[in-house]
């Protein structure tokens, strides 16, 4: 364990990622987030809809998320860089414990806003302690597939803990999503034991910013700020969607994310696969994203579980390329000494997309019209994944990977 603050010059990890040999920790730690935070995420609309809170309101709340991480997520990045990040992991993992015990317990808006607050920078510390960690010791070799067993972790995560959260909600009440995030965030607590460390460097403030006026890191922020505009959307819209627009149940719902998760893993591995096979990323993100967003923009046309697992599934083939792709650029982009604070400003960025299009959902649902974000957000996706294409030259040239 390093113990000792080293003065930063150039990259500490030049040559490939520190040595782990328990590198499955890492999509462990992934998978316990997502079981915890995105369960959250999809299901805190139902409960807040539940207690009484309109539309606008719940995309008002909802962006409490966000925001809190577009405020923290910058300086927590460059924490992480800074002092051991298992601290920050652990932090993070306590607060989630109270989030849970905290929220079923508050019923005034004001009380809620506070409390979704202290989850939103709960949530921060978890997220970009785990990411830093995963960044500084990923190995050059077989990048690609490494990274996308970490996404794959986050997949299965999101799956498994939604379709627990469907059950559990058909069973108890929307309130039983708080019950278990509880004993996840427990689990994220003694699994936040298991992860390695890193070395620490004094670093300063303007090696991030040298770090992120350069076209390539310019080019990564742009790209994962459009994606995450459509995942604002689904954060807010998605599970109101299913449940209001198209009559599932809890049960369906949770049926439909374990199948959605477990088939953006499959080709997330494909994607990490293709990466390491060809490292050419650009037109297969491009294509991705293009895709994404046509079936984005069709979901609106679901009408019973059917169409929209088909719909779902259509959509997620483009999400599980770009998600990985994206991870993988990002930890080419930067150096592995200060990847901590360059990963957290480029989610302070995405954080401040997810901010704009849960309220931006929130009106739009406005007289129950719960698919009509969809339909926005799939023509923004349209339009950037055309853009992509087109500009590729330039972006491979940006990107150095020629």
């Amino acid at each position: 364990m390093y113990s000792a603050m080293h003065q930063f010059n150039g990259d500490p990890f030049e040559g490939g990622g520190l040595q782990n040999p328990n590198s499955l920790i890492f999509p462990f730690l992934n998978f316990l987030f997502a079981f915890c935070f995105l369960n959250y995420r999809f299901y805190l609309p139902l409960y807040l809809k539940s207690v009484g809170v309109n539309e606008t309101g719940i995309g008002g709340l909802m962006s409490l998320f966000p925001l809190t991480s577009f405020i923290l997520i910058f300086p927590l990045g460059m924490l992480a860089d800074r002092v051991n990040a298992r601290r920050v992991i652990s932090v993070g993992a306590i607060g989630a414990i109270f989030f849970g015990l905290l929220m079923p317990t508050v019923e005034t808006s004001g009380a809620m806003a506070a409390v979704m607050i202290f989850g939103g920078a709960s949530s921060s510390l978890y997220f970009v302690g785990i990411n830093a960690l995963f960044f500084k010791h990923v190995e050059e070799k077989n990048r690609g597939i490494r990274t996308a067993l970490f996404f794959a972790g986050a997949s299965l995560g999101q799956g498994t803990g939604t379709l627990l959260g469907g059950y559990l909600i058909d069973r108890v009440g929307p309130e039983a999503i708080f019950m278990q995030g509880v004993v996840s965030a427990a689990a994220m607590l003694a699994a936040g034991l298991l992860a390695p460390s890193a070395p620490m460097f004094k670093i300063n403030f303007s090696d991030y910013l040298k770090d992120l006026r350069k076209p390539a890191a310019l080019i990564v922020v742009a790209v994962t700020f459009v994606i995450q505009t459509h995942v604002g959307v689904e954060f807010v819209s998605y599970t109101l969607f299913m449940e209001r627009a198209v009559g599932l149940s809890g049960s369906e719902i949770g049926l439909i994310f374990i199948i959605v998760s477990s088939w953006m893993i499959f080709w997330g591995l494909v994607a990490g696969r293709y990466y390491d096979g060809s490292r050419k990323p650009v037109m297969m993100l491009g294509l991705a994203v293009l895709w994404s967003g046509i079936f984005q923009y069709l979901t609106v046309y679901a009408n019973d579980f059917t169409s929209m697992a088909f719909l779902r599934l259509a959509h997620t083939f483009g999400d599980g390329f770009f998600n990985v792709i994206i991870m993988v650029l990002v930890g080419i982009t930067f150096p592995r000494g200060r990847v901590g604070g360059n990963f957290g400003f480029i989610i302070m960025v995405n954080t401040m997309a997810i901010f704009i299009a849960n309220n931006v959902s929130g009106l739009l649902m406005q007289g129950d019209r719960y698919g009509l974000p969809f339909q926005v957000s799939g023509v923004v996706m349209v339009l950037a994944g055309l853009l992509m294409l087109l500009s590729r030259k330039p972006i491979l040239r940006a990107l150095n990977i020629e």
